[in-house]
């Protein structure tokens, strides 16, 4: 139990210290995930030797998939039209190639 609270309490401080750094970080010429890949760095062993993962690490594929959501929720939101009437066709369109899907499973 205490590794879960320490990991989610690790992914509720790189969250918020992620949002209050997202106007600087887009003015800046780095991404989100250049900041991270170094933070990494500095984090491992390359660096202060904080987190210590390898690559068969449990921990690493939820770090991965948990960094390719932020990343890809970070670029969608890049991608919303500003026309609220190609906003919702949009919308549509995704919730219904979803229940397709979702349909084609069941």
């Amino acid at each position: 139990m205490p590794d879960f609270l320490l990991a989610f309490g690790l992914i509720a401080v790189v969250l918020t210290i992620a949002a209050l750094v997202s106007g600087v970080v887009e003015r800046s010429p780095l991404s989100f995930a250049l900041i991270f890949l170094g933070l990494g760095l500095v984090l491992g062993k390359g660096g202060f030797g904080i987190i210590e993962m390898g690559p068969n690490d449990s921990n690493l594929e939820i770090v991965a998939t948990l960094t390719l959501a932020l990343v890809l929720f970070l670029h969608s939101v890049d991608l919303l039209p500003e026309d609220p009437a190609l906003e919702d066709q949009l919308v549509s369109e995704i919730f219904v190639a979803w229940k397709d899907d979702l349909d084609a499973h069941l």
